[in-house]
């Protein structure tokens, strides 16, 4: 299963996709591309893939790939996108908007948002104040206003700062193990569709041979090219 973190900090991990004369291209920047394996076997860890990309900003920032479209590509091929919105840094910037908004006209049902670094963002009356704010922002766009809107508070528990914020980082980890479940049925449903076209093709072939049917004459690309004629002279 692959994942999709649209993070509102900055990062400098990139895989841009895209299509040329109808066969995909991988173009991967090296300088922009890096990849981390993890052993951990912890709630199906090795199940999924992460692919983070890069924080956003607006101004005249120019980035060396057309990063709209590689986060776009990346969204259409993911089975699950989560938005995080950190409270601390440019989290409603335009060109996030933008992107967040064309992915939820595209795949809207994988979309997640999520605050992170919730602890970070004061009191309970400003933690508050700031989602208000962010939930305000994204229903201003035609294609993000819905009702029941849902964004819950993540962070990494520090022992040395305990915090009174709810923590529903679980709530993330239950949404992604049950599209993990999701995914490993689907295989399971495809395997045995596969199996089945394997039998009857199968079937189908023995029948063939049983009953004498001449098998259908291979493409002529497929057949021997025909051998040159050679006469022998007759001396006079």
């Amino acid at each position: 299963m692959r994942t999709l973190t649209l993070c509102c900090s900055r990062g400098v991990h990139v895989l841009w996709v895209h299509e040329r004369d109808g066969e995909m291209e991988l173009l991967c920047i090296m300088d922009y591309l890096s990849a981390e394996i993890s052993t951990s076997k912890q709630k199906k860890f090795s199940l999924v893939t992460f692919m983070d990309t890069p924080g956003l900003v607006d101004g005249d920032m120019v980035y060396p790939f057309d990063v709209n479209s590689a986060i776009t590509s990346f969204g259409e091929q993911a089975d699950l996108i989560f938005v995080f919105f950190d409270p601390m840094g440019q989290a409603l910037c335009k060109r996030t908007l933008d992107i967040v908004e064309k992915l939820s006209e595209k795949c809207g049902d994988k979309l997640h948002f999520c605050l992170s670094k919730a602890d970070e963002a004061g009191k309970e009356t400003d933690r508050q104040r700031v989602m208000m704010q962010i939930v305000q922002e994204l229903c201003r766009r035609p294609g993000l206003n819905k009702c029941g809107f849902e964004m819950p508070t993540i962070y990494i528990p520090n022992p040395q700062k305990p915090s009174r914020c709810v923590n529903q980082i679980n709530e993330v980890c239950e949404a992604i193990e049950k599209s993990i479940n999701q995914a490993v049925q689907k295989s399971l449903d495809q395997l045995d569709k596969d199996c089945d076209l394997i039998t009857t093709s199968i079937s189908n072939k023995l029948a063939q041979d049983r009953s004498g049917t001449p098998l259908p004459p291979l493409p002529l690309s497929r057949c021997a090219p025909p051998q040159p004629e050679c006469r022998r002279s007759r001396r006079t």
